[in-house]
């Protein structure tokens, strides 16, 4: 099992909280997305974030995450 925390920047508390959960079943965190303005315009205009604003933070932790997903999977 993988976990992506989203908006993972906002509460550090809460992040905290996922951390241990995840360590607790053994999850693997497979990346987290920061908040990011642009993944909200992007989607408002129904545009892919990672073409639309391929180097704001959330496109880059998104592609990351996208890179990760494929090791891990074995798709690479």
């Amino acid at each position: 099992m993988g976990v992506v925390m989203n908006r993972s920047d906002l509460i550090s508390e809460t992040k905290r909280e996922i951390m241990v959960i995840c360590d607790q079943n053994k999850a693997k965190m497979v990346g987290e997305v920061p908040f990011d303005e642009k993944i909200l315009r992007s989607s408002i205009v129904g545009k892919q974030l990672t073409l639309s604003f391929p180097n704001s933070p959330g496109s880059k932790a998104v592609s990351s995450i996208s890179n990760r997903l494929r090791e891990i999977l074995n798709l690479s």
